[in-house]
């Protein structure tokens, strides 16, 4: 809340809060806001690891104000970060015992400067109830709950279904009218170029004689080879956000996903052009040749699958290979430029189809 304020607004909030609070308010706000330094709380318990069960008890004890996580981290000499003791032994080991007979190892802990990706992959991958954020010379100074890393899930699932929606705002509902209008604006000006593209290649093909039905067709052609690409494109990034779609398997998947592209071009397709047919043929009964239209149909959807196919297996990987977030291949830009791209496709096979048959 406090980063969406203005500067003169958050230094009067600081000043009604207690001193303490506000200065570690102003430590977490020096990192950036999508670090571990931001998720991290810096109350936290640490001790040396000649420390005794019944002292650590003692201490926590007399600071209730700290809330005790699942864990206390254990350090050496030297203040660096050694170990950890689950709450769990604190309870059930004799009081005279040292921290460094009970104390496990860590092995994944962050720096402040470490994304807020990085954090969600170790706590989610390894189940890691209170990951520990250290410092240059390895000592700590903060700690991440998996509370933390929950809250931090919920916002990244926002952003990617607003990216995905082409909506994504990093404006509250009380901003200006206009604020929040600029910044849907850009994702939807990719659709409205797309949709120019579409209507000049339109007018400049019309007035020709094998143009005179085709544009009926074009809703047809959009939608299913949106829906084609749309399928393709997300079971690939469900299967890279899983593990299940690995480097050495990346091109098997690809094989696969453009020979089911293949194959619902062929079957609906067909199926398509029959019906265009059959509609002409015995219930219509246009002055245009049933079997040119038919085939100008079915020959259209299997090209709009094809490049729908290609475009939705190709892109999760373009985005992942430049860093950004492959759901995205499902969002306005991937899918205006499908809608361009089958477009074409059809035009394309239609001239095709009239110069043939």
């Amino acid at each position: 809340m406090l980063d969406d304020m203005s500067d003169r607004r958050m230094k009067r909030v600081l000043d009604l809060l207690d001193p303490k609070k506000a200065v570690r308010i102003r430590e977490l706000q020096r990192h950036d806001r999508n670090s571990a330094g931001r998720l991290m709380s810096n109350e936290f318990f640490t001790f040396p690891m000649h420390v005794t069960i019944g002292e650590v008890a003692s201490h926590i004890r007399n600071n209730p104000g700290i809330e005790l996580i699942r864990s206390v981290f254990v350090t050496n000499e030297q203040g660096h970060l050694i170990g950890y003791v689950p709450g769990r032994n604190l309870i059930v080991n004799p009081h005279e015992l040292q921290l460094r007979q009970v104390m496990r190892p860590v092995f994944h802990k962050v720096t402040a400067d470490s994304s807020r990706d990085e954090v969600v992959d170790l706590v989610e991958r390894y189940k890691i109830p209170a990951l520990p954020v250290v410092d240059d010379e390895d000592r700590p100074i903060g700690v991440i709950t998996y509370e933390d890393v929950v809250e931090a899930l919920e916002d990244i699932t926002d952003e990617t279904i607003a990216n995905m929606a082409g909506t994504a705002e990093d404006v509250s509902e009380h901003d200006p009218i206009l604020k929040r209008f600029f910044w849907r604006a850009p994702w939807l000006l990719v659709t409205l170029c797309a949709g120019l593209v579409n209507a000049a290649a339109m007018s400049h093909f019309s007035g020709r004689e094998w143009f005179a039905v085709v544009p009926f067709f074009v809703p047809l052609i959009t939608g299913m080879s949106g829906n084609v690409g749309i399928q393709c494109s997300t079971i690939l990034v469900r299967g890279m956000s899983t593990g299940e779609l690995s480097a050495g398997t990346r091109r098997e998947a690809m094989s696969k996903e453009l020979l089911i592209g293949l194959l619902i071009g062929l079957v609906f397709g067909i199926i398509c052009g029959v019906v265009v047919y059959s509609l002409n043929e015995f219930v219509v009964h246009s002055q245009i040749d049933s079997l040119s239209l038919g085939t100008t149909v079915s020959c259209g959807v299997l090209g709009a699958c094809l490049t729908a196919t290609v475009l939705g297996t190709f892109s999760p990987f373009f985005f992942a290979r430049f860093r950004i977030d492959p759901a995205v291949a499902s969002g306005p830009i991937v899918t205006a430029f499908n809608d361009v791209l089958s477009t074409l496709m059809f035009f394309l096979v239609a001239r095709l189809v009239n110069l043939f048959i």
